[in-house]
């Protein structure tokens, strides 16, 4: 009996009763998540600024190694989720109750999941990138060579998984209650025909288990990343601190090299012979180059009129310490490599620990929800909030990336 007297307000019938209640449910909805709107924006603001700042700045660079390579892929697709996705959640935040437009919800939740899996997968990359680096140098070298066609794949890969997202989500009708009136909603979420199937329940199990895959994954790359760090320290330290020693002994030998201008004067014309450089042995290579001479004569001898100069700056070194100091910049130089290596490594680090921390959330929270739904079926406004703030969380990783 007290549905007959409910009356019904929908898009297509009772316009003008409709459009009155979902203006003021939008509006009081708006009110409640103030908190979770103005973070949106204040992370959207954040991310557009950062990200610019990090390609001008890597951009800029002529040498660029893989890890440029992937800061520069991670700015872009933050770049483009905080000017397009940051904006269309933002202006759902507003209009929670009248999401009438179909085409747009595909469109806009395909390219989410399109950008969102694309991190996971470039972070993953990222891993091995950083994991061959530090250690196995040689493989690294390989890699280096392909690291352009690892980003195509996965950017393929996370484009063909995310194209399922255009036939399950759509304009969701719902029906909502208040004061004798039955209002029809719409949202963009998955349609009704799909939100209790088996496929779209095997489909997020799908997702929700490539995510802890390339968890597992990123945390034993990384973890061998910090083992043979540790262990490259402690073995580094000892040798850097012998190479420094010999270099303040011989401070010009690898600054200085040796600059001998030797001119042999012959019966006809002057002959100069070419310098040689950090040469171990002061004498000539061979017989063959040790002696040149004019298209006028055949035989002539050098021991009389040998005139030798060398420049004030030059400075000839013993044998040993030649070989001491070049060893010691040679160490020296390993140990820079491996540091900017190790650098870049941790930079990277960080970033998917705040992708996973900003995830996690989300998925215990529905790990719950699916588990305990009864428990947690009762609907008020604190739990609207708090599951709308979980969901907004992972948008975090967008604009905290530039700033570490």
């Amino acid at each position: 009996m007290e549905n007959d007297t409910l009356s019904i307000c929908s898009a297509t019938i009772n316009v003008t009763c409709w459009d009155l209640r979902v203006r003021e449910l939008n509006a009081n909805d708006a009110v409640a998540k103030t908190p979770i709107i103005a973070m949106m924006i204040l992370l959207m603001v954040v991310g557009l600024t950062g990200n610019i700042l990090v390609l001008f700045v890597y951009g800029k660079r002529r040498n660029k190694k893989s890890a440029t390579h992937f800061i520069i892929l991670l700015a872009i697709m933050d770049l483009i989720a905080c000017a397009i996705i940051h904006p269309y959640v933002i202006y759902k935040l507003f209009h929670p109750h009248n999401q009438t437009w179909d085409i747009t919800c595909k469109f806009f939740e395909f390219f989410i999941h399109w950008n969102l899996s694309l991190s996971g997968l470039s972070l993953l990359l990222i891993a091995i990138d950083r994991y061959l680096a530090i250690c196995h140098p040689l493989k690294y070298l390989k890699f280096d060579d392909h690291v352009s066609k690892g980003i195509a794949l996965i950017t393929a890969c996370s484009f063909a998984f995310s194209l399922p997202l255009f036939e399950f989500y759509g304009s969701a009708i719902y029906e909502i209650k208040t004061d004798n009136v039955i209002l029809y909603a719409y949202r963009c979420d998955p349609k009704v025909k799909y939100q209790t199937s088996f496929i779209l329940a095997a489909f997020a199990a799908l997702i929700m288990g490539f995510f802890l895959v390339e968890v597992v994954a990123m945390v034993i790359l990384y973890w061998k990343v910090a083992v043979v760090a540790y262990r490259r320290r402690n073995t580094i330290r000892p040798q850097l601190t012998a190479s420094s020693s010999v270099a303040s002994i011989y401070p010009s030998t690898s600054r200085e090299p040796i600059e001998l201008s030797n001119t042999y004067h012959t019966n006809n014309d002057f002959l100069t012979v070419p310098r040689f450089e950090n040469s171990r042995k002061h004498t000539f290579p061979n017989k063959r180059n040790q002696f040149v001479g004019s298209s006028n004569s055949n035989m002539f001898s050098c021991a009389q009129t040998t005139r030798i100069h060398v420049k004030p700056s030059s400075t000839v070194h013993d044998d040993n310490s030649t070989t001491e100091s070049t060893t010691g910049n040679a160490e020296m130089s390993r140990t820079n490599n491996f540091e900017s290596r190790l650098k870049a490594a941790k930079i990277l680090f960080c970033v998917t620990a705040v992708l996973f921390l900003s995830w996690m959330p989300f998925f215990i929270v529905r790990l719950t929800v699916t588990t305990f739904g009864e428990i947690l079926k009762e609907d008020t406004n604190i739990k609207r909030v708090f599951g709308s703030f979980i969901h907004h969380l992972f948008y975090l990783n967008n604009a905290a990336n530039p700033i570490i």
